[in-house]
């Protein structure tokens, strides 16, 4: 017998700590080698970490919510095999792990994923030490406590801690207590939901355990949440006391008195900021302590490029998606930026290094229901407007069903976000650290112009854009947005070879 702690492995990108979304398993529960036993959240995505070895859990570290680091004790599994018949090779399953957790062998190599623990002493002595950040097994508070009792009752603990091993089962095991109802749960009736309900349950604050699946076999569905999310608000709508009006009087100007009564109930609900919201939080405030931000607002007539993508819609109806005036906005920029190569960069402030981008790497910002979220779309600048279209949906449709990948939001060099009619007059977006750049765009309203002596209804629209004043001067982004706003307003140019 052996115990094997297994380690937050390091996901890259320079990410130092994560946080816990969701354990899959319990304590005294045995697991196959690559099942998946909790998953974590980096300021990008939700990671799935698979056990490389198969084993009875003996202890996990971390709450819920709870910010764990890289390279830091995740979990501890008891093995039938002793740690000297142990290849030094990776164990059987870790190359699977590596793939699923996505993670490479140089990247993999740099944290331990697991380290054999030989002694049962070594095992209780590291318990003892990480008692109120892990939940311990039955069978390690046992092995703790024959530790701390005299001679005379040594025999009848040893006893006990081998009947514990022998006949440990999922039914002797303790149950997991729910962090949102306080419930205990048999840690053998884990429940299942595919990875956006749990993502779902996990951003409402809820657990699994307290929510009856309708689906087969018991899964828990989207449909499930919502009932009890619906229960939940009403049962605290029932049990909310009733305000008691407070009956107060006053004179009115003429000298009457009049009788009023008011509500001196003062309601507040605390909610804790988790996962992306938490994420997005610190960029934000990365970006704003660190980016000296300017903005640069400037009106484009789009009635131009309004009939074009109108043309082009009715033409291939039949042959390719709807256009939207997104991708027309996007090919501008990416022309644009072929002249102002310091506006495709980032900016390494701490190494003070400026990193300019041969290839254009486009985020999109991209509302979701668990936050925003900013989508790049990789070497946008060798793509016409068709696959530059499709693109764009493709990716903000997997942001908005949760399954995007750490690397479909990596390595973006400028920021495209627009919230269609929603979008306002003019906006100072904040830049996506550690860019140097971001284009907003605002919704489009009609107006009269003149057109020589006649006035013509004419589609306005404004492009907001915010700019790191470190990197960027002023002259540069007026003529950045300039440049954007010619190709708008004259749209033939955009498909015309520089």
């Amino acid at each position: 017998m052996s115990s094997r702690i297994i380690r937050l492995p390091d996901i890259g990108e320079g990410i130092t700590e994560v946080e816990l979304v969701e354990w899959l398993v319990s304590v005294g529960e045995t697991v196959a080698e690559d099942q998946v036993i909790g998953s974590v959240m980096t300021d990008k995505a939700a990671v799935e970490i698979p056990s490389p070895v198969a084993g009875v859990i003996e202890a996990l570290t971390g709450e819920v919510g709870e910010v764990l680091p890289v390279g830091g004790e995740f979990a501890r599994i008891r093995t039938s095999i002793d740690s000297d018949g142990q290849d030094d090779d990776t164990a059987p399953g870790e190359a699977i792990s590596r793939k699923r957790a996505g993670l490479t062998d140089a990247n993999f190599d740099q944290v331990p994923v697991d380290i054999d623990v030989t002694t049962e002493s070594t095992l209780m002595d590291s318990a003892e030490e990480k008692a109120p950040a892990v939940v311990q097994s039955d069978y390690a508070s046992s092995a703790s406590s024959a530790s701390s009792t005299d001679s005379t009752d040594s025999t009848d603990s040893t006893d006990s801690i081998n009947s514990t091993e022998s006949t440990n089962s999922p039914a002797q095991v303790r149950g997991v207590q729910s962090p949102v109802s306080g419930k205990q749960h048999h840690p053998a009736a884990v429940p299942t939901a595919a990875p956006a309900v749990r993502r779902r349950a996990y951003q409402n604050d809820l657990s699994l355990h307290d929510i009856s699946g309708s689906g087969p076999g018991g899964r828990i569905l989207h449909e499930d949440i919502d009932r009890h999310l619906a229960g939940v608000q009403g049962a605290r709508k029932a049990d909310q006391p009733t305000d008691e009006p407070t009956d107060f009087q006053y004179q009115d100007t003429r000298g009457d008195t009049i009788q009023e009564s008011i509500s001196t109930r003062e309601e507040i609900e605390e909610i804790h900021v988790r996962g992306i919201r938490r994420a997005t939080a610190r960029k934000m405030q990365l970006a704003k302590q660190r980016i000296p931000h300017f903005s640069y607002v400037d009106e484009i007539d789009v009635t131009a490029v309004e009939s074009l993508r109108t043309q082009l819609n009715e033409r291939a109806a039949d042959r390719y998606p709807r256009l939207t005036l997104l991708p027309f906005i996007v090919l501008a920029v990416l022309r644009s930026l072929r002249d102002y190569p310091n506006i495709n960069a980032r900016y390494d402030d701490d190494a003070d290094i400026i990193r300019q981008y041969r290839d254009a790497h486009i985020g999109i910002a991209t509302q979701t229901g668990n936050g925003l979220m900013v989508p790049v779309v990789r070497r946008a600048d060798t793509m016409d407007i068709r696959t530059l279209a499709s693109a764009i949906t493709r990716l903000a449709n997997t942001a908005r069903e949760g399954k995007l990948a750490p690397a479909d939001m990596d390595e973006g060099t400028i920021t495209v976000t627009s919230l269609g009619t929603l979008g306002g007059l003019v906006s100072t977006p904040i830049i996506n650290y550690p860019q140097v750049a971001i284009v907003g765009v605002n919704r489009i309203v009609t107006r009269p112009m003149f057109e020589g002596n006649q006035v013509v209804p004419r589609k306005l629209m404004n492009l907001s854009c915010s700019f790191d004043h470190r990197v960027v001067d002023g002259h540069d982004a007026a003529q950045f947005v300039q440049r954007i706003k010619a190709q708008l307003e004259f749209p033939a140019s955009l498909f015309v070879p520089v």
